[in-house]
C-alpha cells in the first residue's frame, strides 16, 4: 500500500509539501510474516530547491542457499580454549583435530534495518541542466546474517559459561563442567545465524549538468554532459556476534571514507562517447581486534587509485544487403 498526500501549497517557503507514506506486509513460508514500512516528504520550497526526507523500516530475506545448501563435512585443526594442560609454570591450551559440518540453517529470518535519509536538490533557474543534491543517511542493520568461525562459536560458549545457544553448536562427549583433555571438541557445526549488528552513515553528493555544445563553440552539433559523484562516509562498523566488540570499519582496509566519480558524455544523432573517471579513496593504517581479542591485526594503508573508462558507440542509420 503506497500514497501520496498533498498536504500544503503555494504558501510562502511552501511551494508545495506531501507525504508519501507505504506499507507492506510479507509473509514467508521458513519464518512467518512480517511488516515494513516507510514515511517520505517532499518540501518543493521554491522552483530551485527542494527537501526531501525518508524513514524507513526494512529487511532483507535470507536466500534459499543460505537456508537450505547442502550438508558439507571436512576436518580442521584448531585450538580448543576448554581444555587445558597443565604445566609446572602456567596452563596452556591445545590443538585438536575435529569434525567440521557446514550447511544452510532453515530457522534464519529476515535481517531487518532502520534508515533515515534526508537532503537536498538544488536546480538554479539561472542555469538550465544544472543540478545538484545532497543527502546524508544513516542504516542501522540488526539480526544480520552471519556465520562464525569455529575458535569464535567456543569463545561464545566459554563466554556465557556453557549457557548460550551457540553451545549447542560445539559438541563434546562430556558436560561443559569437564575441562579435561577427555572432553576436547568433536564436532562443530557451522551455520548462519541471525547474530551480526551493522551500522553505516555519511552524505552523498551528486551533480549533473546538460547542455548543447553549440553554448561554448558556435555551429556544432549535440549536448553535452558533466555529471559527478561524491561519497562521504562518516561511520561505519560491525558487531559479527553479540561476545565480540564492534569493530570500525570506517577507513580500515579498503573501506575508504572519501570516493568520488566524475564524467562527460557528448552525444549527438549519431554519436556518443564518454569518458569516465573514478578512485577508490585511500585508507589510514588501522587495526583491529582479533576474533579472540588476544592480538590485533594490522590493516595497512591502501592508496588512492584513478581509474578510467572511455566508451564510444555510433550509430549505423541504414545497411544495404545484396539478394
Amino acid at each position: 500500500v503506497e500514497l501520496l498526500i498533498p498536504v500544503v501549497k503555494d504558501l510562502p517557503l511552501v511551494q508545495n509539501f506531501e507525504l508519501n507514506p507505504a506499507a507492506r506486509y510479507t509473509e514467508y513460508a521458513t519464518s512467518g510474516a512480517v511488516t515494513t514500512w516507510k514515511m517520505g516528504a517532499n518540501w518543493q520550497v521554491y522552483d530551485d530547491l527542494r527537501l526531501r526526507a525518508t524513514l524507513s523500516r526494512d529487511i532483507a530475506a535470507p536466500t534459499l542457499y543460505q537456508l537450505y545448501a547442502g550438508l558439507q563435512t571436512r576436518t580442521s585443526n584448531t585450538l580448543d580454549p576448554h581444555i587445558y594442560i597443565s604445566y609446572p609454570t602456567q596452563p596452556a591450551n591445545i590443538n585438536i583435530n575435529t569434525v567440521v559440518e557446514e550447511g544452510g540453517n532453515p530457522l534464519l529470518t529476515p535481517e531487518k534495518s532502520a534508515m533515515w535519509v534526508a537532503g537536498a536538490v538544488y536546480s538554479p533557474s539561472f542555469l538550465p541542466g544544472f543540478t545538484v543534491s545532497a543527502d546524508y543517511y544513516h542504516i542501522n542493520i540488526k539480526d544480520a546474517i552471519g556465520a562464525s568461525s569455529i575458535l569464535q562459536q567456543m569463545l561464545d560458549c566459554e563466554a556465557s559459561n556453557g549457557l548460550a545457544p551457540i553451545c549447542s553448536q560445539t559438541i563434546r562427549p562430556l558436560p561443559f563442567s569437564d575441562r579435561s583433555v577427555n572432553n576436547v571438541l568433536t564436532k562443530s557445526i557451522l551455520k548462519n545465524f541471525n547474530q551480526a549488528r551493522q551500522y553505516a552513515e555519511g552524505v552523498d553528493f551528486e551533480m549533473a549538468y546538460r547542455f548543447p555544445v553549440a553554448d561554448i563553440l558556435d555551429g556544432m552539433d549535440g549536448n553535452l554532459e558533466l555529471h559527478g559523484y561524491a561519497s562521504l562516509a562518516t561511520a561505519a562498523g560491525i558487531q559479527t556476534t553479540p561476545n565480540l566488540p564492534v569493530q570500525i570499519l570506517n577507513n580500515v582496509g579498503r573501506d575508504a571514507q572519501f570516493r568520488s566519480q566524475f564524467e562527460v558524455i557528448y552525444s549527438d544523432d549519431v554519436l556518443t562517447t564518454r569518458i569516465g573517471m573514478r578512485n577508490t579513496g585511500d585508507t589510514n593504517r588501522a587495526q583491529m581486534r582479533a576474533p579472540n581479542n588476544g592480538f590485533y591485526a594490522n590493516y595497512f594503508n591502501e592508496p588512492d587509485r584513478w581509474y578510467t573508462d572511455v566508451t564510444v558507440s555510433y550509430m549505423l542509420n541504414q545497411f544495404e544487403f545484396m539478394d
